[in-house]
């Protein structure tokens, strides 16, 4: 026979915060790779700040819709908190490899 696994709450939470914090991550990424990889061009603070904003408005957009329009489906401040950190994450990477280039 085969076993059912059962899968805690924890393990879901964590699970989910993962998703949340590397798709922000990815996000972030994926947005200024094309610029940095080819064009060999990295952006500046000010535009940093802005995809980071925009993607903070994003993030809290969706758990007002999951909350508001959505049954079953809530607002989750620890979502918006794993989002922020995958934002702030993709937002540091780029500023490492954008010190380290301009050091080259």
């Amino acid at each position: 026979m085969l076993e059912q696994q059962s899968t805690s709450w924890v393990q879901t939470f964590q699970i989910d915060k993962l998703f949340h914090y590397l798709s922000h991550a990815t996000i972030i990424l994926s947005y200024f790779s094309p610029k940095i990889l080819v064009e060999k061009t990295f952006p500046n603070n000010k535009t940093l700040l802005t995809a980071f904003l925009a993607l903070l408005m994003y993030g809290v957009a969706i758990e007002l819709i999951q909350k508001y329009a959505i049954i079953n489906r809530h607002f989750d401040l620890l979502d918006i908190a794993a989002n922020t950190l995958g934002d702030l994450s993709g937002i540091g990477i780029i500023k490492y490899i954008s010190s380290r280039s301009s050091t080259s």
